[in-house]
């Protein structure tokens, strides 16, 4: 997800987003979930969504938290 944001692919980014944090949800890999929140919250930033990217980071922090990183 992230090569294709750096690249101004936004949609294809989302797509991958998307699909990581699902395969990381059915897989119970909740770092993996945080990692993909983290990617969906860059990319609403960059989509100009400061409130979606906000939401998205809060989400992965407390995820990342509760898995006890910094």
């Amino acid at each position: 997800a992230w090569a294709h944001m750096t690249l101004g692919r936004y949609d294809s980014a989302a797509a991958a987003a998307h699909a990581a944090r699902a395969r990381a949800e059915r897989t119970g890999n909740r770092a993996g979930v945080a990692r993909a929140l983290s990617n969906l919250g860059s990319l609403a930033q960059r989509r100009g969504d400061p409130h979606g990217a906000v939401a998205l980071f809060e989400e992965a922090l407390a995820l990342q938290r509760a898995l006890g990183v910094d």
